[in-house]
């Protein structure tokens, strides 16, 4: 099972290039059966809520904050990797920057475990005002700020915002 993820490790950086569009499937798979398998959180069912268009959305808290930060990596971890920074250069370019936000805004649709609400604040932290009106549930969202695996990427995203104009943010623009 594990020698399954180190091949899709080996070519998914290759096919990730030539079909980014197709592979927000395998990346949601991998990390859900991923958390489910090494990482399934215990102790009752911790949620963040958030509102997608007019949509509600829970995921489930994972803490991941505590085990994506380690410096082992493992080849699920380094499939995410390698989507998460393709999103983030298609994001920072003008040309792609609208592809970007639609993916995020999938991922934020689909995501079952708040590694992936997480993720999405890092890029949108590196990819500055693009990704502001896509990320702006999450730093709205009471349970998001309160959460242990959000809280301090609701806050790097704040703090890279504090030159940025508040109305950017405004949920009717």
């Amino acid at each position: 099972y594990r020698h399954t993820h180190w091949q899709l490790a080996q070519v998914f950086p290759r096919f990730l290039e030539k079909h980014f569009d197709h592979c927000l499937k395998i990346v949601l798979a991998a990390v859900n059966d991923y958390i489910q398998r090494d990482h399934e959180p215990s102790g009752g069912e911790n949620t963040i809520s958030y509102r997608i268009g007019e949509k509600e959305h829970t995921v489930l808290v994972d803490y991941s904050a505590i085990w994506d930060g380690s410096t082992v990596r493992d080849d699920v971890l380094n499939i995410t990797g390698a989507y998460f920074r393709k999103l983030e250069e298609l994001a920072k370019s003008p040309e792609t920057a609208s592809g970007a936000i639609d993916a995020a805004l999938r991922i934020l649709s689909e995501a079952k475990y708040s590694y992936f609400p997480r993720k999405i604040l890092q890029v949108a932290k590196s990819a500055g005002i693009v990704m502001a009106k896509t990320v702006y549930p999450l730093l709205i969202s009471e349970s998001a700020l309160l959460s242990y695996d959000l809280s301090s990427a609701i806050g790097g995203r704040c703090s890279s915002m504090r030159f940025m104009n508040v109305r950017t943010y405004s949920l009717t623009s």
